[in-house]
């Protein structure tokens, strides 16, 4: 059995999924791909909503072990803090594999593991809590309770999850967040608990959509190069579609 929770943007472009997978008796594998967005539309009969990862998991069976693979850049505070916590509710041993990245909000995803594998390329990416204002005049009050907004998300949804598994002191996770700070494997088996690097190489795995990347200050050259290749690749397709309606004109 495998089922997807699939996620769309406001322009209803598919920027990532969640997939659900028996491998065997007791054992259950999740995939955490792409950008995870919050909402409660559906735009087919077989997509799902954030609010249906439960339902999803449970449907997994009586699993004693769940391999979690992670490629993604982020999205919703919210939508990642009810995976979190779902899955820290389960039973089941929970090993992290990080594919290529875990960045923002599925940094915080992670720390659902018991047992976190890494790869020489994986790379985990902290940064304060942010949220984008589009065509809006706010005056200094409401930007000050918007500030006061993100700092409390940060202090009682992002931080304790971090501590958890982050062998660093609060002021020093606070400082990386500030920073916009990316680990890798180096980095990641020296601060991150029971971490595990797996020596084989692995190619960054597809992810269905990097624009959130755009956002951030400080992504590393390999994630940049791969945005801009998905880019070009997503030009190449627009032209072609282009090409075609002038053909068939």
């Amino acid at each position: 059995m495998k089922n997807f929770i699939n996620f769309y943007n406001k322009e209803k472009n598919k920027v990532g999924y969640i997939g659900f997978k028996n491998v065997s008796e007791g054992v259950g594998e999740i995939y955490i791909y792409g950008q995870i967005v919050s909402g409660s539309e559906k735009f087919d009969d077989v997509d799902v909503t954030v609010k249906e990862f439960k339902e999803k998991l449970d449907a997994l069976g009586d699993i004693q072990s769940l391999d979690i693979y992670v490629n993604s850049p982020g999205g919703s505070v919210t939508a990642g803090v009810n995976i979190l916590n779902i899955l820290n509710r389960h039973n089941a041993t929970k090993n992290v594999y990080i594919d290529a990245l875990a960045a923002s909000i599925t940094s915080v995803i992670i720390t659902c593991y018991d047992n976190l594998f890494v790869y020489p390329t994986s790379t985990i990416m902290i940064h304060e809590a942010a949220v984008g204002i589009f065509f809006q005049m706010l005056n200094k009050t409401e930007l000050i309770n918007l500030a006061e907004k993100l700092e409390r998300i940060e202090e009682n949804m992002i931080i304790p999850a971090y501590m958890t598994k982050i062998n660093l002191t609060e002021k020093k996770i606070k400082n990386a967040m500030e920073k916009e700070t990316w680990w890798g494997a180096k980095e990641i088996q020296e601060y991150f608990n029971n971490a595990t690097l797996l020596e084989e190489e692995k190619d960054i795995a597809a992810c269905a959509n990097f624009d959130i990347l755009n956002k951030y200050q400080n992504v590393p050259d390999r994630f940049k190069s791969l945005f801009n290749k998905e880019k070009n690749n997503n030009n190449d397709i627009k032209k072609e579609k282009i090409k075609l309606k002038i053909d068939l004109i």
